[in-house]
């Protein structure tokens, strides 16, 4: 009997792809031929972080509809449905995707949620998996379909905090709903560099370098791929970010986390990863966070390595969480 072959589609954001990664690495390693389908930009990354598998990239729907679709199984990912309120047409849009594939793959088993599922999400008539984590979306699918395989999501369980030897700081998203005030994070570098003598670099895309080198001078600022990143960071980083995809890429490879959330929620989109993985949430908005309270945290749950000055006691009157 030869191995059975199944298609994970159809990924536009990097972190819904990075949330799945882990779950396409329990079907390759159990014997699974695995094809996954990506948006183009981050089609070299998919490669390089799923050897194994084939890797589509795509740019529009008329690539979609002429990739084969004899598979055994489709994986459709719910990682991109949003409620009604929040995307009006995120529904539609993964109807379609899911007509296209019904019209196109006649013998395959397509892993998707059922209808009432769908539009109960969507309309937010009754709590379902699909309001939960976006890992947890995906996971209980697989597990619908596949309840003898085991997928054990790669979460950190050491006991003791983490030791740091460098902080790295994504600035940017590509969304200013989700990225932190300029000014905040100079003052936050400045803290962990003078007192804790810490290596702190930021890292943006090419088309952002010039911006950081004008708001950061006193710090590094690196432009890399995303390729790059993933081979530049290591368990002893610490890694400070809003909800971005390279915050998911550095989860993945075991660097440890400080989120920084307001316009999305950690509840459903904070990263997976090996490495500690910490949030700060304001309902009023990222840019409401006190340098403070990302001190505070960073200080609670991290062991940063280095010079070390005087202790400086933080006092919180805050109700983040």
């Amino acid at each position: 009997m030869g191995k059975k072959s199944i298609l994970f589609g159809f990924y536009k954001g990097l972190g819904d792809f990075i949330s799945d990664a882990h779950l396409i690495e329990v079907l390759i390693r159990k014997g699974f031929e695995v094809t996954v389908v990506v948006s183009d930009w981050f089609s070299s990354l998919a490669k390089f972080m799923l050897p194994v598998a084939n890797v589509i990239g795509y740019k529009n729907s008329k690539d979609l509809a002429n990739i084969d679709y004899s598979y055994d199984y489709i994986f459709l990912t719910p990682n991109y449905l949003h409620p009604l309120k929040l995307e009006p047409r995120a529904l539609w849009l993964y109807i379609s995707k899911l007509a296209l594939v019904k019209s196109k793959a006649k013998s395959s088993v397509i892993i998707t949620p059922k209808y009432h599922e769908l539009l109960s999400y969507y309309l937010q008539i009754k709590k379902t998996f699909l309001d939960e984590h976006f890992y947890i979306m995906s996971l209980h699918l697989l597990r619908r379909y596949f309840p003898y395989i085991k997928f054990k999501p790669p979460i950190w369980r050491k006991s003791k905090k983490p030791n740091i030897n460098r902080v790295l700081i994504f600035p940017f998203s590509g969304n200013e709903n989700k990225d932190y005030s300029p000014e905040k994070y100079k003052s936050i570098g400045r803290y962990l560099k003078n007192r804790y003598k810490i290596d702190i670099v930021f890292l943006v895309a090419k088309k952002d370098l010039h911006l950081a080198q004008i708001f950061y001078p006193e710090f590094k600022v690196k432009s890399l791929s995303l390729i790059e990143i993933a081979k530049m960071v290591q368990e002893t980083d610490l890694v400070i970010s809003g909800d971005t995809g390279p915050a998911h890429l550095s989860a993945y490879y075991d660097a440890n986390l400080l989120v920084l959330y307001g316009y999305t929620k950690p509840e459903k989109y904070k990263p997976i990863g090996r490495g500690r993985i910490e949030t700060i949430f304001s309902s009023s908005g990222v840019k409401n966070i006190p340098e403070e309270a990302v001190i505070n945290k960073i200080e609670h749950s991290f062991n940063i390595l280095g010079g070390y000055n005087e202790p400086k006691v933080i006092y919180m009157h805050t109700n983040l969480q």
